[in-house]
């Protein structure tokens, strides 16, 4: 009978694990001196790009909390502190994601708690350190500048742009290595629009992305574009071979 119990409650336990959480919390931690009862806006971008409020809340010692019943999938939202500047931008999801920040660097804050939002962390601890770097050349190319020392800037402009495309490398390991991540479609909407890559290549690396994460609006966005990047590596492939083709006027042939 206690072998049974023991079976009993170890099932119980790992069905417990597997249940997926039922709605969505977030709790915030806002450290400096924030007056209590400012305002917390959630928000999210419309079809316009401008942001829409989805809830508010209120800040009592700093916590504030956001709960809702559960999302079916995640979304990229925003949150935004009344008379503070900046936002943080947080995951959606189902499940408790933590936020801390500083009131003066709202950007800079961290989320952790459920899977989204701990790839997002990931990626953005890699990109705050690369964008660390740049501001660090940006400052020694603007005294180089005033010093009108061209060695120096001449290097340090080739500096940067090793950097760049250190940035863009990462951004594209991070879309292959990462395919589960919400935050590997928004970094391929990003990839589409500054065509860094071909349609081809794009497409390849659509495909290696979860179907789970391909049920998301931002992955829907994502295939609307990749037809209109098809379209145009199509159109421009047309115009080549017609021009290819095409007689040489005025010849003597």
């Amino acid at each position: 009978m206690k072998k049974f119990l023991l079976s009993l409650g170890i099932v119980l336990a790992i069905m417990a694990c597997n249940q997926k959480p039922d709605g969505y919390t977030l709790k915030g931690n806002l450290t400096g001196e924030v007056e209590n009862g400012t305002q917390v806006f959630l928000r999210k971008m419309g079809d316009n790009m401008q942001p829409v409020d989805i809830d508010t809340t209120t800040i009592e010692n700093g916590q504030f909390t956001f709960s809702g019943a559960s999302v079916d999938s995640p979304e990229m939202h925003f949150l935004f502190v009344d008379k503070l500047l900046g936002y943080t931008a947080v995951i959606l999801e189902n499940g408790e994601v933590q936020i801390t920040a500083h009131k003066d660097s709202l950007s800079g804050a961290e989320t952790k708690g459920a899977p989204q939002n701990d790839y997002f962390a990931k990626y953005m601890d890699n990109s705050r350190a690369l964008s660390k770097q740049a501001m660090s050349i940006q400052n020694d190319i603007q005294q180089a500048t005033m010093g009108q020392d061209q060695a120096v800037l001449t290097s340090l402009n080739e500096e940067m742009a090793d950097l760049q495309e250190q940035a863009q490398a990462y951004e594209l390991t991070y879309i292959n290595e990462n395919p589960d991540a919400l935050i590997s479609v928004l970094l391929l909407e990003r990839v589409i629009t500054s065509r860094q890559l071909p349609y081809e290549e794009v497409q390849a690396m659509y495909d290696g992305i979860s179907p789970e994460i391909k049920e998301t609006s931002a992955a829907k966005k994502v295939v609307e574009q990749l037809e209109q990047l098809k379209q145009r590596a199509e159109s421009e492939k047309n115009t080549e071979v017609g021009a290819k083709g095409s007689p040489v006027f005025g010849s003597n042939a």
